[in-house]
């Protein structure tokens, strides 16, 4: 499994992967997807094997933590371990890392915490709310979830996540 940067013309193809994985309120229009592109602290990249594109992962890269803004494993490809490659090959920066996750409140949403669980995240007992990606949008309750360990901040930590992935003050 290699990372490897989405170039700009292959954004669309991408976007259109985040429009089929994410509702509305979890994404940015394309416009604003696309403008995050040139942000210094933000990478997209296309998670590869044997130079097929299996998925995507995006990534804030902060001073002491990686906030994992969306993973999508492509249809093809799923149940075959890519997700756990790509989380594997952003741990070796030595950051811890820190992504959110639905409420365990449907099928879903409890089976995607149990697998970053096995993967070595913690599941953090903080309330969180994640802003709106647009004006007049509406935001969601999430839960942040953490590896290797629990989060000893977090409320450092949202502040973090609301200042630059969301562009709004503490709430």
């Amino acid at each position: 499994m290699k990372l490897i940067p989405v170039l700009p013309h292959e954004f669309d193809a991408v976007y259109s992967e985040m429009e089929n994985n994410f509702i509305l309120e979890e994404r940015r229009d394309k416009p604003d997807a696309l403008a995050v592109m040139d942000e210094p602290r933000f990478t997209l990249y296309h998670m590869t094997e044997d130079e097929a594109h299996v998925g995507f992962v995006s990534v804030w890269q902060f001073e002491d933590f990686l906030f994992v803004e969306h993973l999508v494993t492509y249809e093809p490809y799923r149940k075959k371990g890519y997700a756990k490659d790509a989380l594997t090959c952003l741990a070796k920066s030595g950051l811890p890392m820190v992504l959110e996750v639905e409420p365990p409140l449907a099928e879903f949403a409890k089976g995607r915490i149990e697998f970053y669980k096995k993967v070595g995240f913690c599941l953090n007992d903080y309330p969180y709310f994640q802003p709106p990606y647009r004006a007049g949008g509406e935001g969601v309750e999430l839960i942040l979830m953490s590896y290797p360990q629990a989060l000893e901040d977090p409320a450092r930590i949202k502040n973090a996540l609301y200042h630059t992935v969301y562009r709004v003050k503490e709430s």
